[in-house]
């Protein structure tokens, strides 16, 4: 396995045609994370085996270092812990979790059902850092918006 090297950036969201052209740009220095469709009219690729392995072997040859940003959200609308257990959503954790690949998550942590997912999945996969992007509650954005 080829390894990334100390000084490059890392981009975490999914832009599918700027970071193709920025990776060309600037080969071994721009490593992107990869995504998937969670909805219909995405330009992501759907998550299904095929899409798995594309992204192991990209993760093998560093063209790409990690997952993300992986929502809650789906369409048609599921409960965010039913889709965070989905079972292709753990074969994609097996997957960074054998790698060491980090996945960063869009979450909102307002039901007690979402944080116990993302425990269970923690200590399911206890080698895919988990990254947890915007993890705010209510109750934390009420205090934000006080004076």
């Amino acid at each position: 396995m080829k390894s990334i090297p100390a000084f490059c950036a890392v981009l975490i969201m999914s832009l599918p045609l700027d970071q193709q052209s920025l990776v060309k740009r600037f080969p071994g220095f721009v490593v992107p994370f990869v995504s998937f469709a969670r909805t219909a009219n995405s330009d992501l690729p759907p998550l299904n085996d095929a899409t798995l392995a594309t992204f192991a072997s990209m993760l093998d040859a560093c063209s790409a270092c990690g997952f993300g940003e992986v929502g809650t959200t789906t369409t048609p609308p599921e409960p965010a812990a039913t889709t965070l257990m989905h079972p292709m959503r753990l074969k994609l954790y097996e997957l960074a979790n054998d790698r060491r690949a980090p996945l960063v998550s869009h979450v909102n942590l307002d039901q007690p059902q979402v944080i116990e997912a993302f425990g269970r999945i923690a200590g399911m996969f206890p080698n895919m850092p988990l990254i947890l992007s915007h993890a705010a509650s209510r109750r934390t954005r009420r205090r934000q918006q006080r004076p």
